[in-house]
């Protein structure tokens, strides 16, 4: 995805590393939790107006629930 690369489910991807930050698609309550914790932002690699709204990127200062924040990401992608 933007030549990063990612894990998927079949062609959907779900998590990715950029620059020390992991990325998920999350939606609802878990995008909520994950964009407010500090440093969290919208994924934006591109860098311009359009940021990819269910795609938070989470800092490695909040690398201790990665985990938990991948596993929901894979969830999600694999009902759909």
């Amino acid at each position: 995805m933007f030549g990063i690369p990612c894990f998927k489910i079949g062609r959907r991807p779900f998590i990715m590393f950029y620059e020390n930050h992991l990325v998920c698609m999350l939606f609802d309550e878990a995008h909520a939790e994950a964009i407010g914790l500090e440093g969290a932002t919208l994924f934006n690699p591109k860098g311009n107006a359009k940021a990819m709204g269910n795609w938070v990127q989470i800092p490695f200062a909040h690398a201790d629930q990665w985990e938990r924040f991948a596993i929901v990401a894979h969830d999600v992608v694999a009902r759909m």
